[in-house]
């Protein structure tokens, strides 16, 4: 009954964060001519309040190590398992970082003794410091199976990060396959692990790729973008 209300005739438009949203909604049973697709956006990284060194340092990260970061909750759909499996299958010195907190923890933390990786995979729990861990990092590693959009995808090209992440949902609405990141099929640890290993050895590659997603996030997913867009499905309503 709630449903029949939220989705009811007397809504005027719906307005999803994304193409796929917009398709769900279709499946669901609301008229497309009543959806528009309004981006989420993020706001400009926060300052660095710590060294690029430092950071990784803290993390015990050598120099010579490829950093890949997580930033998302330890729930079901983020899937962690197969972003541990593939590091633990990279033929690259790989670590990752994962930065959050949820109630997956407990399995997450039995996968990493399974599989013997507790030295390249790590559990930081919630961070207050994202934005320096973004940008100590050398590649962004999303695993989704279920994925709206991903604003923390947007973070990441904020950050220069070239992105390896599953094709789930939203996430090709962000990530520009070839030129700002390598998207892989869902619950895929082998074919994760070949884009990592592909991005570890080839730093220029990363370069250029995060280059291209600071441009396209800057450009498709700024603030003042999604407000307009916003507003101007209330000028068409109310017109």
């Amino acid at each position: 009954p709630l449903n029949r209300i939220k989705y009811g005739a007397r809504v005027a438009r719906f307005i999803a964060i994304s193409e796929e949203i917009g398709r769900v909604l279709e499946r669901g049973g609301v008229r497309p001519e009543r959806i528009r697709v309004v981006h989420s956006a993020v706001a400009p990284l926060g300052p660095a309040t710590r060294q690029r060194l430092e950071v990784r340092e803290g993390l015990g990260v050598s120099p010579d190590t490829v950093l890949a970061v997580t930033t998302a909750a330890l729930v079901d759909h983020k899937d962690h398992p197969t972003a541990i499996a593939a590091v633990a299958s990279c033929s690259s010195p790989i670590r990752l970082v994962i930065a959050g907190e949820g109630e997956r923890r407990g399995a997450l933390e039995a996968t990493i003794s399974e599989l013997r990786v507790s030295d390249r995979v790590t559990l930081l729990g919630q961070r207050d410091d994202v934005p320096d861990l973004l940008r100590a990092a050398d590649v962004y590693l999303a695993s989704s199976h279920l994925e709206g959009l991903g604003t923390a995808l947007m973070d990441a090209g904020l950050a220069r990060l070239p992105v390896v992440a599953t094709g789930a949902g939203g996430i090709p609405e962000v990530v520009e396959h070839g030129r700002t990141g390598i998207l892989v099929p869902t619950r895929d640890p082998a074919a994760m692990a070949a884009a990592l290993d592909e991005l570890a050895v080839d730093a220029p590659r990363r370069s250029a790729m995060g280059l291209a997603g600071a441009r396209r996030v800057a450009r498709l997913f700024n603030v003042d973008r999604m407000v307009e867009g916003t507003m101007s499905v209330y000028r068409e309503v109310l017109a």
